[in-house]
């Protein structure tokens, strides 16, 4: 039989480091996310922003401008908590560990979309 060499990472180094991508790539999304209001949408406390949209009802809840930093705060937050459970399992080449990188990098893309849309309503 030939030797096909697998494309998915087998080595604890290699593991290391695709987890290491995962939470530099969710903590570049969520500053990229702060960028993105700070520049394009620019809020102010004094303005009123639409702060949540739906389909059916249209903007359904508006507020300050500066409250629109919520969402890449969550993000950043629940990156965070997942990164200390991280540290807490000491084993980076646990599946677990894996998941919570992705977990982040995950929670931080849909905030992400969620602002590009706001961006358009706003």
């Amino acid at each position: 039989m030939n030797n096909i060499e697998s494309s998915h990472p087998t080595t604890p180094v290699e593991v290391t480091n695709l987890i290491l991508f995962l939470w530099i790539g969710s903590l570049v999304v969520s500053i990229i996310s702060f960028l993105v209001i700070y520049f394009k949408i620019n809020p102010t406390g004094a303005e009123t922003y639409a702060l949540h949209y739906t389909v059916l009802v249209g903007v359904d809840l508006l507020g300050k401008g500066t409250d629109l930093y919520k969402l890449p705060l969550v993000g950043v937050l629940m990156t965070g908590v997942n990164y200390g459970a991280y540290r807490l399992l000491k084993m980076p080449e646990n599946v677990l560990s894996f998941f919570l990188a992705l977990v982040s990098v995950i929670v931080n893309l849909v905030l992400f979309v969620a602002i590009l849309f706001l961006l358009q309503v706003n």
